[in-house]
């Protein structure tokens, strides 16, 4: 019997079966089917079942976060390229999110003007890509183009939107479908009825349910043409709102009422077992299950009613579903039920990917608000035999897939399951910053510097209000060598005129912004201050050299104006000048407060350059004014440091800005042998994937040996630093093993520098060494994740402060002087700059320069996996 019930739940009998079966498509049934006369197909055995691997991505976050690079997609060209590498993962298949049916057709979609800009720019961006080319089509033909089985996921179900202002205040969302814009009653409330959760929509309404079967029918037609429909059922709604209080919170709409009068004779608005805060409530109450199931009845409706749509486009297109692999939907849906069963029995459904969580929210207190099945805890996740066994009997080409693969590990695939599902987010950060940082060397090798924020303003309409939203981009484009910056004016008041781009003024050419008086206009670069953050790719600036340069007007003698960089996640302005209205004299800020310098404001009606040009480690900036320094090595505070902002006001009178440009002259740490000559370079693909190091020759340089198993030290397609999809792992053996290369002689200078990319897993580390040809060690880099920082060798491994990444790419640089016998380090993490760890210090006294031996090492556990990359020594001068 395949009867499995959920801890504290009771099992459905066969009363409750039929009451709920009685004039339903698709119901719940948690007996086996074949006991109820239903004759069993055999078992599949194990020559029937392939077993694959699929690689999920969102492209609408995709798009944004990595915009500019193959990982954001944002081209035919990019997707071939993303779908390339995909296949070279060794995936054969693709889960692709899309948005299209949501937020791309005016149908079925209502804009919210009132979000904020960076949630508009998103917006624009999933509609506007669209207008250029069918991203869903594109990538449908790429993916068959790699030989990838491809399927279009669309959260759908429940992720239905929200407004920007809510009953809590402001949601700051950018879009809602229409059925729910145009009917808010259909949206799940709480047992007064007065509480709504918004972006969940009660099934139980037949227009909901028909309006996701239009929107999904969609993709099946001949405009997208998908063959394989992956239906999500996940949820943003804890993202705008606060979290549901309980699993049961919500589910009292009307036609849940009227059902459960009509079914139960029981008034769930009136009866204290149904409020969870109550007393009276038990989750194992049989009427409290009962309304679970008959919700439950909803979404299996919407799939039978999905399914005849479906039919009716084309027959064979095959529907997923994505669940946490229990028998309700758990986080932040509620405890509706999951009737999988049913899914399979009547074929509306054709696929399962099993453990996938449902909440794209934040709730960290989910574990305490009576969810029945939450994939995260493992609360009321079935074996996955359940299903396989289940999916055998009434289903046997049904397709089951786990959620939870790992792109970098080739874990063996679990008998009961045909697939693992694997999120490449991950490795689209790593693959993105390794492109926007070559671009940024290109730039700063052709201008000096990389153009952070670039603004002329020559490309924004006249008379343009920038209220609530702004304009611009603030990711780096790269055509433009430059972020255009995202500028976002703020309101002084309901009555106060906004910031607007106008033509310039004193009849120059091209097109200003205006800043009325008392109106606070900030431009950001899209950036993260450093690490693996899925939320941006670029680091704020944190090192070298930052120069604003911008063009004041000033409409009249009693106007004023503020020009400041800051930073985005601090409140304060570190850095600024200000032309008084009042006094007439031109302020500045010192160590956090504002010194009036007593040199008069630049003449009224006509345009004067200013200019604020910052030391990062000195904390220190000047500022100059037309031709004139003002100031020269004022300090400044900052908490991080850090600057992905820039912030202009005006008093007195309207004030304009224009030519705006914030320059990041980078320090190139890495640059410290002149005229290099290459003694060693392997990327690792020349080499066979799978193949031993053992005796291998690199690209350049005397071949590999190893220390230890040889099969511990192999080439391997599943992780990689840069376009190519090769690098060498290692997995964790006795201490002193690793990979050594041959003996580097025939130096051409007194320099050396090492260079590779390295990775490893969490509770290990890779080290990277320098020995002498006697085997005494020079140096060494020790990426420690198991403590989180870097070490360095300096007789012993001495630890820093600076931070080490689990799971993400890093690369490491020692630099030799052979001739004053000194060794230096350099990191650089994804999406950070270089950072030195030292300045030079003293080789140990016994080691010789005569020559050299590289040596890369794990740590941790036995079953760490590390990766090395993009190994690289250089000899030259200093």
């Amino acid at each position: 019997m395949l009867l499995w019930v959920l801890a504290g739940c009771h099992p459905a009998d066969p009363h409750v079966r039929d009451e709920l079966d009685a004039g339903s498509e698709g119901t719940e049934s948690s007996a086996d089917p074949s006991e109820d006369g239903e004759s069993s197909p055999l078992s599949a055995s194990s020559s029937r079942r392939i077993h694959r691997s699929y690689a999920i991505v969102g492209w609408g976050d995709f798009s944004w976060v990595f915009g500019g690079t193959d990982a954001g997609m944002g081209s035919p060209a990019a997707m071939a390229e993303f779908a390339r590498r995909v296949r070279g993962r060794g995936f054969s298949g693709l889960m692709f999110r899309t948005n299209m049916t949501l937020i791309g057709r005016p149908e079925f979609t209502t804009l919210n003007p009132d979000a904020s800009a960076l949630r508009q720019k998103l917006i624009d961006d999933a509609t506007g890509l669209d207008r250029t080319f069918n991203s869903l089509r594109t990538m449908r033909g790429a993916a068959a183009q790699a030989g990838l089985d491809f399927w279009a996921w669309l959260p759908i179900v429940f992720a239905q939107g929200m407004p920007a202002q809510t009953q809590y205040g402001r949601s700051d969302w950018g879009h809602q479908s229409n059925i729910v814009f145009d009917h808010p009653e259909y949206l799940v409330v709480d047992r007064s009825q007065r509480k709504r959760y918004y972006m969940v929509p009660e099934l139980g309404y037949e227009a909901v349910r028909a309006d996701i079967v239009d929107r999904v029918a969609l993709l099946a037609g001949p405009e997208f043409g998908v063959r394989n429909i992956l239906v999500g059922l996940r949820t943003e709604a804890d993202q705008g709102q606060p979290s549901a209080l309980h699993g049961d919170e919500f589910g009292f709409n009307d036609v849940v009422v009227q059902d459960m009068r009509r079914r139960y004779g029981t008034d769930i608005l009136a009866d204290p077992r149904f409020d969870f805060r109550s007393r009276s409530f038990s989750s194992r109450d049989r009427a409290v299950e009962h309304w679970r199931q008959m919700r439950g009845t909803y979404l299996s409706r919407l799939f039978v009613e999905l399914r005849r749509a479906l039919d009716q486009v084309s027959p064979g297109i095959r529907v997923g579903v994505q669940i946490p692999g229990g028998n309700y939907l758990g986080p932040s849906i509620g405890n509706m039920a999951a009737q999988w069963r049913n899914w399979l029995l009547n074929g509306s459904v054709q696929a399962l990917v099993l453990n996938a969580d449902l909440s794209g929210g934040f709730d960290s207190g989910r574990g305490s608000k009576g969810y029945l099945t939450d994939s995260l805890s493992g609360t009321g996740v079935a074996p996955d035999e359940v299903f396989d066994q289940y999916r055998d009997t009434v289903a046997p080409k049904a397709l089951l897939a786990k959620a939870g693969g790992l792109v970098h590990r080739d874990r063996a695939l679990p008998a009961s399951v045909d697939a693992w599902r694997t999120d490449m987010t991950g490795e689209a950060i790593a693959w993105a910053w390794w492109q926007r940082w070559s671009q940024w060397q290109r730039d700063w090798r052709a201008l000096g510097y990389v153009r952070y924020i670039a603004q002329s303003f020559e490309g924004f309409p006249d008379d343009s209000p920038g209220v609530r939203g702004g304009k611009g981009d603030p990711r780096h484009v790269p055509h433009l060598r430059a972020s255009p910056g995202w500028w976002t004016p703020i309101d002084a008041g309901p009555n106060q005129p906004g910031a607007r781009w106008v033509s310039s003024p004193s009849q120059s050419s091209g097109g200003a912004l205006e800043i009325p008086p008392d109106i606070i206009v900030r431009a950001r670069h899209l950036s993260t201050s450093g690490g693996a953050s899925p939320t941006a790719l670029d680091p704020s600036i944190s090192d070298g050299t930052a120069s604003l340069i911008s063009s004041v007007y000033l409409s009249r003698v009693n106007s004023g104006a503020v020009v400041a960089m800051r930073d985005n996640a601090r409140a304060g302005l570190p850095i600024a000048v200000w032309f008084h209205a009042q006094k007439g004299t031109i302020h500045y800020v010192q160590d956090g407060v504002w010194v009036d310098s007593q040199v008069p404001n630049p003449a009224p009606r006509r345009w004067t350059q200013v200019v604020l040009s910052a030391s990062i480690p000195r904390r220190t900036y000047s500022i100059r004014i037309g031709s004139s320094t003002l100031r020269a090595s004022v300090p400044y505070r900052s908490f991080r440091n850090v600057f992905d902002e820039l912030e202009f006001r005006s008093s007195g009178g309207k004030a304009f800005i224009d030519d705006v440009e914030l320059r990041w002259y980078l320090r190139d740490r890495f640059a410290s042998v002149k005229t290099p000559t290459v003694l060693l370079e392997d990327s690792f693909l020349a080499h066979p994937v799978s193949a031993a190091i053992t005796g291998r020759a690199p690209q350049k340089g005397p071949k590999w040996d190893v220390s230890g198993e040889a099969g511990r030290f192999r080439v391997s397609h599943l992780n990689s630093y840069g376009d190519d999809v090769n690098a060498l792992m290692l997995s964790r053996s006795p201490r002193g093993h690793g990979v050594f290369s041959g003996l580097i002689t025939r130096f051409t200078g007194p320099s050396v520098a090492i260079d590779a990319n390295v990775w490893s897993e969490a509770h290990g580390g890779i080290a990277t060494l320098v020995r002498d040809g006697s085997g005494t060690i020079i140096g060494g880099l020790f990426a420690d994740t198991a403590t989180g920082v870097w070490r360095f060798w300096r007789g012993r491994w001495v630890a820093t402060s600076v931070p080490i990444t689990s799971r993400q790419w890093s690369r490491v640089h020692i630099v030799l002087d052979r001739t004053r016998r000194t060794v230096r380090y350099v990191v650089q993490g994804v999406s950070t700059v270089p950072r030195p760890l030292t300045g030079a210090i003293p080789w140990p006294s016994g080691a010789s320069a005569g020559s050299l031996q590289l040596q890369f090492s794990p740590q941790g556990p036995s079953n760490a996996l590390s990766f090395v990359d993009g190994v690289q020594v250089v000899s030259g001068g200093s």
